[in-house]
């Protein structure tokens, strides 16, 4: 029973193929748009000193840079 029912549908994905392999591809154009903007990266930093609780903060490396020298 499961041989046939392998059978029955292995057709069905053989017609589908040729299908899926005529769709034109779009332009990267969105990767290379993405590539471009500075990558974001994230710590945990506390906010203060009367508090243990820590907020995770997502900045570039230059705005690390930034943070850390305190400006």
């Amino acid at each position: 029973m499961r041989y046939a029912a392998i059978a029955l549908t292995l057709p069905l994905f053989t017609l589908a193929l040729p299908a899926q392999a005529g769709e034109p591809k779009e332009p990267e154009t969105e990767d290379t748009a993405k590539a471009e903007t500075p990558k974001k990266i994230c710590r945990y930093v506390t906010d203060g000193m009367g508090s243990r609780r820590k907020r995770r903060l997502c900045l570039t490396e230059q705005e690390w840079i930034d943070f850390n020298r305190g400006q």
